[in-house]
């Protein structure tokens, strides 16, 4: 059991960095890190809406963070949503949210 519980806290560990990470690549954005209990999923919420759908830059380093991610945590799920995502926030919870500099709400 306790070997379950250190391989999650480093996977929520590892996810804090890559947002923080994100915030300082893309200082535009915010991106705030939810994990949904029901189906072990976890979500990455980025805003705002126009870097996430337009920015190449974004959207490659996007595509580098899911590989790292399936590398080092192949049985468990990460998915980049954004305000009009099908994925719903509702009963996920809030782990850490990182905002760049230059965000603007």
């Amino acid at each position: 059991m306790r070997i379950i519980i250190n391989e999650i806290f480093q996977m929520k560990e590892f996810i804090i960095e890559i947002i923080e990470d994100m915030t300082k690549k893309f200082p535009k954005i915010k991106a705030s890190y939810y994990f949904d209990d029901f189906n072990e999923g976890n979500f990455i919420y980025v805003l705002p809406i126009d870097t996430y759908k337009n920015d190449k830059e974004y959207k490659d380093f996007e595509t580098k963070i899911i590989l790292s991610f399936i590398d080092q945590h192949l049985y468990e799920c990460i998915a980049f949503i954004t305000k009009d995502s099908v994925a719903e926030l509702l009963d996920m919870k809030l782990i850490h949210t990182s905002i760049g500099k230059l965000y603007k709400a």
